[in-house]
């Protein structure tokens, strides 16, 4: 996860890492609050995984 990077843009969340596993694990690991709408998937060596912040979007945290 150290090897991951987040990125915002408005409510959605771009989470990049070397491999399929690191950056699927990050969100596991940042708490509850958003949704993965697409990936892991690969772009040019790097995978991303897509999530959308709902908690900010709706003012409520999600638990699970």
């Amino acid at each position: 996860m150290s090897q991951c990077t987040v990125e915002r843009l408005g409510f959605q969340i771009i989470i990049e890492g070397p491999t399929e596993e690191a950056s699927s694990r990050a969100p596991k690991s940042s708490g509850a609050g958003a949704l993965i709408t697409r990936g892991p998937e690969s772009e040019d060596g790097v995978w991303k995984l897509y999530l959308e912040d709902v908690g900010a979007r709706t003012g409520n945290m999600i638990t699970s």
